[in-house]
């Protein structure tokens, strides 16, 4: 599974890599720390290789997340891509804005970091083994 992480706090990137690392032997990580590298990253995935799940910070450091969304969004090999946004907002605007722009999810980030490594492990387990995305659709076949 290749999961493509942008988040800018160091602290939370090194908790999601070792929660992952700690649960799945076979998830590769990609991290993007700025709106700049991620839009870059999403403008460079090959047909071939195209991430099974993204997990969205909203408040980076030179933007927002939704910039990233929309970006994703846009391209249609990646239109099927589920896209889990991760914020510290619980604002409902925030939480709207991000469904209308083509979210997946949208998870409150808690203040303790167990609960965000259960929720970290509990939801790629459910985007492998639980959720569905359309059959045949998505140009690599996943």
């Amino acid at each position: 599974m290749k999961l493509l992480l942008v988040e800018d706090d160091e602290i939370q990137i090194r908790l999601y890599q070792r929660t992952i690392a700690e649960s799945f032997d076979d998830v590769q990580v990609d991290v993007s720390r700025e709106v700049a590298e991620a839009l870059t990253v999403v403008d460079a995935i090959a047909v071939d290789d195209v991430p099974d799940l993204v997990l969205l910070d909203l408040r980076l450091p030179d933007g927002s997340g939704f910039e990233v969304l929309d970006r994703i969004r846009r391209r249609h090999d990646l239109v099927d891509v589920p896209v889990m946004v991760w914020s510290g907002s619980d604002l409902p605007s925030d939480m709207n804005t991000a469904y209308r722009s083509g979210a997946s999810a949208y998870l409150v980030k808690p203040d303790d970091l167990d609960e965000l490594r259960t929720q970290v492990r509990d939801s790629i387990t459910f985007w492998r083994h639980v959720a569905r995305a359309p059959v045949g659709e998505r140009p690599n076949g996943r």
